[in-house]
């Protein structure tokens, strides 16, 4: 299994569905819509992440979910609290 993190291969854009058979899209705003500290009307619909790269992904790419995924246990590092 090959995974490439999409931040770091920005080439990966646009996605090229003959390539990526996969997406995980990870994380706890992954699927709702913030706006900060906008406060007014959005002119579009908003649109999640994962509603955005699912319906992008179509029907070929395989779009996998995760709210939450626990780090990896690294030794060396220590946080302040130890």
């Amino acid at each position: 299994m090959k995974e490439t993190p999409i931040i770091v291969g920005a080439k990966l854009l646009p996605i090229d569905d003959k390539k990526i058979k996969t997406i995980a899209v990870l994380g706890p705003n992954s699927d709702v819509v913030t706006f900060g500290d906008y406060t007014g009307s959005s002119p579009n619909t908003p649109v999640t992440p994962l509603d955005g790269i699912t319906a992008r992904a179509g029907k070929g790419i395989k779009v996998r979910h995760a709210k939450y995924v626990r780090a990896p246990e690294r030794r060396g590092i220590h946080s302040f609290a130890d």
